[in-house]
């Protein structure tokens, strides 16, 4: 019996240890430009690291998002062309929003296949296509912001 208990408990604790992946597209609400990448998530220290680069000029951004309890995720990111990104997803939505440093919005969503990751990137590129081009010769803001 103490070894059936023993078997239950380390499959348990493999099934709630293991990390998940998910694929995160974005995109600015106001000018031509998204990111496509991955999140991987886990669920021991309820952390998840994030990885995009950006559609227009390839700008990588890395960064990490913590997760809570009711469901609530937020994250940052910081860009090498010194953007950073800042957000939040409430209420298992799929769908989040966000700012950069320098007072940008930003959509972005979290998704666990890769055929609704497509869809909704061809919505985001759909929606962005009429709009001008960031202006990355932009003064940033400072980048410390609160997360």
């Amino acid at each position: 019996m103490k070894k059936f208990i023993l078997c239950i408990s380390l499959f348990m604790l493999m099934v709630t240890a293991s990390g998940c992946t998910s694929i995160v597209v974005a995109k600015y609400d106001d000018y031509n430009e998204t990111f496509t990448g991955v999140s991987n998530y886990d669920p021991s220290i309820r952390k998840a690291l994030i990885e995009l680069t950006s559609s227009r000029n390839k700008t990588k951004c890395l960064g990490h998002a913590n997760a809570y309890y009711p469901p609530f995720w937020e994250f940052k990111v910081v860009c090498n062309d010194g953007r950073n990104i800042i957000g939040s997803i409430r209420d298992l939505s799929q769908e989040g929003t966000g700012f950069t440093n320098r007072n940008e919005n930003v959509t972005f969503s979290v998704i666990k296949t890769q055929t609704l990751a497509d869809e909704i990137y061809k919505r985001y590129i759909r929606n962005v296509s009429d709009k001008p081009d960031l202006d990355n010769t932009k003064k940033n803001f400072p980048a410390n912001m609160g997360l």
